[in-house]
């Protein structure tokens, strides 16, 4: 019984194995052309705030990681975000948080 249950383990975990990574396509060559060190001004009403987002490639080029440092109401404010194509929905994938 258990030669049964490792030959079926190994053939269901083959095609798992077999499978080619993800390469980053055209449309991540689209967000790699935002990489780099971007100056940022925030406005609010009157009140403008300067800072400084960087965003690079990261995850094997599948994801734009960006980090933004500024200020808010006098307060220090950092926000973190990743970008990607998602071929599924031919779409872009957003994910941010502050």
């Amino acid at each position: 019984m258990r030669k049964v249950a490792l030959i079926v383990a190994a053939m269901v975990a083959f095609p798992v194995m077999a499978q080619e990574p993800t390469r980053p396509g055209p449309e991540h060559g689209q967000l790699k052309k935002k990489e780099g060190v971007w100056e940022t001004t925030m406005k609010f009403g009157e009140q403008a705030s300067k800072g400084t987002a960087t965003f690079k490639m990261e995850l094997g080029g599948l994801w734009l990681v960006g980090s933004l440092e500024s200020e808010m109401f006098g307060q220090k404010f950092s926000g973190r975000s990743m970008d990607s194509y998602d071929p599924m929905k031919s779409t872009l994938a957003y994910g941010s948080t502050a």
